[in-house]
């Protein structure tokens, strides 16, 4: 999956753990809530910059407010600069910081 996100432009997904992987990967993405527990998470994103939230998959215009969203991605300085938040904000060195503070917690 990393190679066909790092080869992409923009991505349609989820509001899930998917929004780690592509921002990690660079891929500026359009997210959609599919579940309650997803709805913080994937605004969460969008305020750091990285998703568009179109809203929660129940919504009756959801599928205006994707065409929205995808207009919003259209240009690429726009989704340029998402992609360069990202890594910036997940770097992949999460879980050996975990890993350290238990550890020193435990020490």
């Amino acid at each position: 999956m990393r190679d066909l996100m790092v080869m992409s432009h923009l991505a349609l997904s989820a509001g899930g753990q998917t929004l780690v992987e592509m921002a990690r990967c660079g891929l500026p993405s359009v997210s959609v809530a599919v579940s309650d527990n997803q709805v913080a998470h994937a605004e969460g994103f969008a305020k750091c910059g990285t998703t568009v939230c179109a809203g929660y998959v129940s919504d009756p215009a959801l599928l205006r407010t994707i065409g929205d969203a995808l207009e919003r991605c259209n240009s690429v300085e726009v989704r340029s600069t998402m992609s360069s938040r990202g890594p910036k904000l997940i770097d992949g060195s999460g879980p050996r910081r975990i890993a350290a503070a238990v550890m020193a917690h435990f020490s």
